[in-house]
């Protein structure tokens, strides 16, 4: 007997006709009390309906991404992606700015509610009004740097009011002798990465102070504010440019196409575009080299750039007013990028600039700008156009530090 048979039987005496008749308010209110009863929290089926929509819609718009599962509130993985793709495609989905992520056994995402799970995150989100939250289940819903992530923030959040000779963990410890606080003065950590996190790039203004924007986790102590910016030993991204709309992939004709009104309507892209003298034809050209495997291996060229313009495109990728704060060996650099000058010390002095295209075994664009006198040692920035899920169409801007 399932689950459901025993259910039913137990409590069909409770129903006039022996079972919940669904078109009947007062069974279907005398199932949800039972139902809630039964698992320790509210259900309600109208909400079940609403879950199982936006889950299918969700399925329906990302094909070969995800699929159902027996719960409403699961998403299987089949993907493999990390929680950062899933949050891009779950606000590219429904046209929002916010999704938070909930790690394993912290907020909702914990006992005593059954929707909860011990080993995958949660993701919360609003569509029209209403809040959904959705376990993705399997793959690398948590990848590395998503998981020291949440083991900072666990961290921080054990050591509120302890004594610092308390504190076990030594790159808590280090995050907080740099940022000189107390852990007896620390009131609230918050993780925020899942939040909106969208920053237009502006050369012209450089780097700009926008650390709440920024932040990952944001410590709070004796009323004041610290954002951090969290990066594992592999964590290399410091700007998501958005999505490059006028690169399109042809599934009927196998082909990727260039739209020259979208590229001409999107100033901050075409500006990226000639900034770091990428050709949008030869990108487009080289992706359909690559989906033939036809040519030659792509190999980096030499380009003429603005070193004052490129040199206030990576400010403001970088911008201050946060601590970058990077793990290295078995325990952490802190970086408190506090102002321009700064960010200028980070970044040094570029040495030269060149560009590959994509081709026969490549399918992303690189741009990469050399670097000397870097502080922390940086050897060069790189700008990067590809599908962050893999694909060929509508490739994303991201810079990456190396």
């Amino acid at each position: 007997m399932s689950i459901f048979d025993k259910f039913f039987t137990k409590f069909a005496y409770k129903f006039d006709k022996g079972y919940p008749d669904m078109n009947n308010d007062q069974d279907v209110l005398l199932l949800e009390s039972l139902i809630s009863e039964a698992i320790g929290e509210k259900f309600s089926l109208e909400e079940g309906a609403a879950d199982v929509k936006i889950r299918q819609e969700l399925i329906d718009k990302n094909p070969g991404f995800f699929d159902t599962q027996s719960d409403s509130r699961r998403i299987a993985n089949k993907n493999k992606i990390s929680a950062d793709e899933f949050v891009k495609i779950v606000k590219d989905t429904f046209t929002i700015d916010n999704v938070i992520v909930h790690p394993p056994n912290s907020g909702p995402n914990k006992k005593p509610s059954v929707h909860s799970s011990s080993k995958f995150n949660m993701f919360e989100f609003e569509v029209d009004g209403k809040k959904y939250l959705f376990i993705l289940s399997g793959g690398a819903s948590a990848n590395v740097g998503q998981q020291f992530e949440d083991k900072i923030t666990s961290n921080l959040k054990d050591a509120i009011g302890l004594s610092m000779s308390d504190i076990e963990d030594e790159q808590t410890k280090q995050i907080l002798n740099k940022l000189n606080i107390n852990p007896q003065d620390l009131t609230k950590v918050d993780q925020t990465g899942g939040q909106d996190t969208k920053r237009t790039i502006n050369p012209e203004a450089g780097p700009q102070d926008r650390g709440k924007t920024i932040s990952d986790v944001t410590v709070i102590a004796n009323n004041k504010p610290y954002y951090l910016s969290i990066k594992n030993k592999t964590g290399d991204n410091i700007y998501n440019g958005g999505t490059i709309s006028s690169i399109t992939y042809n599934k009927e004709d196998n082909k990727v196409e260039f739209d020259q009104s979208k590229y001409n309507s999107d100033k901050l892209k075409q500006s990226v575009f000639n900034m770091f003298d990428i050709d949008p034809i030869k990108v487009t050209d080289g992706l359909n080299d690559y989906i033939e495997d036809k040519g030659t291996e792509p190999s980096w060229q030499d380009v003429n750039i603005d070193k004052d313009e490129v040199m206030g495109f990576i400010g403001s990728a970088v911008d201050y007013g946060y601590y970058y704060v990077r793990e290295e060996g078995n325990g952490v650099k802190v970086i408190h990028l506090e102002s321009p000058e700064d960010v200028d010390k980070l970044i040094g002095k570029i040495t030269y600039a060149k560009v590959k295209y994509p081709g026969k075994g490549v399918k992303s664009t690189y741009a990469r700008v050399g670097l000397k006198d870097s502080e922390q040692g940086l050897r060069y920035i790189e700008v990067q156009i590809r599908n962050a899920s893999g694909g060929i169409a509508n490739p994303v801007i991201k810079v990456q530090t190396k």
